[in-house]
């Protein structure tokens, strides 16, 4: 695990993981603001395992990413006041690059992502990138799901 902390949060992410964000602890209301099972049972999605949504993971550059489950090349430091995590990985299939820096400022009780994808081509290719958070459910959670198009007959 590669710890980011101030006085006000600690984040927590695992870079043997595929970069998984495994915690975000707020420490005045000791509260944890991310779900994250304490047993990790990978689970078989086609074409690839995966785990289910827990913390919150990278999936670039392909769908869920092959990975989200191994690990991958980080780095940790401090830079200007910051606490900074460094994660990299080549995507095989086209061999594009991408780095994600984790980053937590001294004062700021906030967590910034920050992604760079590099194609070492001209070529355009089909990839994807978004993240995932998985957030506790609370007695007042409620979900609502859209109804969709109308149709003419409603």
């Amino acid at each position: 695990m590669v710890s980011l902390e101030n006085d006000q949060m600690r984040v927590k992410i695992c870079p043997d993981l595929g970069g998984r964000v495994c915690s975000m602890f707020l420490k005045e209301a000791a509260v944890e603001t991310l779900f994250f099972p304490r047993v990790i049972r990978p689970v078989r999605i086609l074409p690839r395992h995966r785990l289910p949504e827990a913390g919150s993971e990278l999936s670039f550059p392909i769908s869920h990413s092959p990975v989200q489950l191994v690990p991958v090349l980080h780095v940790g430091h401090a830079r200007s006041g910051q606490n900074l995590c460094l994660l990299r990985e080549r995507e095989l299939r086209f061999g594009m690059n991408w780095t994600v820096e984790y980053s937590l400022g001294e004062t700021r009780c906030v967590s910034d992502q920050r992604t760079v994808f590099f194609n070492p081509d001209c070529d355009a290719h089909p990839w994807m990138s978004w993240s995932n958070a998985g957030v506790p459910a609370r007695l007042d959670t409620e979900f609502h799901f859209p109804r969709g198009p109308r149709s003419s007959r409603s």
